[in-house]
């Protein structure tokens, strides 16, 4: 008889157990593949408009630059490109690259023409998407030291988010080149 009205009371516990057990081993997992899933996503707007600005400015217009202390318009794109090399490259992947931010080694950008620019680009862009699909919540989650901002410390989700706002950030200044050259951006689309 004891056993019987004790039995509701331990299903209870069971179901309450199996439940929370499910939320303990589901949940990381649909929160990495719901940042990956909206990173990818926003990461392919992101290449879609990057090479849009890029084709809009004519080859011959890609060394303008409108004061002679910044970057030239093929420049910008050099920038985002390395930066999409190097970054993930040391901090999330842990390869030893060598910091060349005037592009001596590589010599698809040392003067590199539009085409060479664009195909890097279009590569780099790809790189960084399959990085995004095969990494882990533990991989997102785990943090690395970043020195060029004053050793701060970064979740890998964090340092992918900076790579999008600093490729957004060039492509706006990029976006001032085009206008200065009486060209017609093409309209951003944020998804």
């Amino acid at each position: 008889m004891k056993a019987r009205k004790a039995l509701p009371h331990f299903l209870s516990a069971i179901a309450f157990i199996t439940l929370m057990a499910s939320f303990t081993f589901v949940e990381p997992r649909e929160e990495a593949a719901a940042f990956k899933e909206e990173f990818r996503a926003t990461w392919a707007n992101m290449k879609a408009y990057t090479l849009q600005v890029a084709e809009a400015m004519p080859a011959s217009k890609f060394t303008y630059k409108p004061t002679d202390e910044i970057r030239d318009f093929g420049g910008q794109l050099k920038h985002i490109s390395f930066s999409i090399y190097y970054m993930p490259g040391v901090f999330i992947e842990g390869k030893d690259l060598p910091f060349d931010p005037n592009y001596t080694d590589n010599a698809a950008l040392v003067g590199g023409s539009k085409d060479a620019i664009i195909l890097l680009l279009k590569q780099r862009f790809d790189a960084i998407d399959q990085l995004v699909a095969g990494m882990s919540k533990k991989d997102l989650q785990s943090t690395v030291v970043l020195p060029f901002f004053d050793n701060k410390e970064v979740t890998k989700e964090e340092l992918l988010v900076w790579l999008k706002n600093h490729t957004g950030h060039h492509n706006s200044q990029s976006i001032i080149y085009l206008r200065m050259n009486g060209i017609t951006p093409p309209a951003y689309n944020g998804w």
